[in-house]
């Protein structure tokens, strides 16, 4: 699976260092996460939700069709009982397709689909003991989102992205909400 994200990645760096590109994009955004299950079957107190971040950068194709390579903080889960705590933190690098539609010229809707390495790190914390795991994982990616041009080369952007973290034997899906704002070059 590891050849199989490396190949992709290679793949995306070749395309994005052509010259034949229509155009090409950096966009930054942040917002809230949330850890779906995160809190299932915990018996102290527990917060599934944080904050979030995301980096992207991509070149479209033609209209609408394009390729992203980006980076999303998917928070952290944080719960405390027992004399002990425990967080778990997600983050993922991404790479996909990227496809827009427009409604109008300067409103339309996003719509992400690729491949994430998702990181999932975890540690537990109690007086007497400290333990902590790391986990990397292949799993699909995918975002919605809806965009508002203010110029031709600056937007305004509302977006969803969404995976699945593990750890251990354990899966949680995961959601960063985000705003932030695109430039086009």
């Amino acid at each position: 699976m590891k050849k199989w994200v490396g190949g992709l990645i290679t793949i995306s760096a070749l395309l994005l260092s052509g010259g034949a590109m229509a155009q090409g994009y950096a966009s930054f955004a942040a917002g809230q996460s949330k850890h779906v299950d995160g809190c299932t079957g915990f018996p102290g107190s527990c917060d599934d939700s944080g904050s979030s971040f995301k980096l992207a950068g991509g070149y479209y194709f033609a209209d609408g069709v394009g390729l992203e390579l980006g980076f999303v903080d998917f928070g952290k889960t944080k719960a405390s009982g027992f004399g002990g705590t425990v967080e778990v933190a997600v983050s993922a690098v991404t790479v996909g397709g990227a496809f827009k539609g427009n409604f109008t010229p300067d409103f339309a809707a996003l719509l992400r689909l690729g491949i994430a390495s998702v990181k999932t790190e975890g540690k537990f914390s109690s007086g007497f003991y400290n333990y902590s795991a790391s986990e990397t994982k292949a799993q699909p990616y995918f975002g919605l989102g809806l965009s508002y041009a203010f110029s031709k080369n600056l937007a305004l952007e509302v977006g969803a992205d969404f995976t699945k973290a593990e750890l251990e034997g354990g899966s949680n899906n995961v959601r960063a909400y985000t705003v932030g704002l695109r430039v086009s070059f």
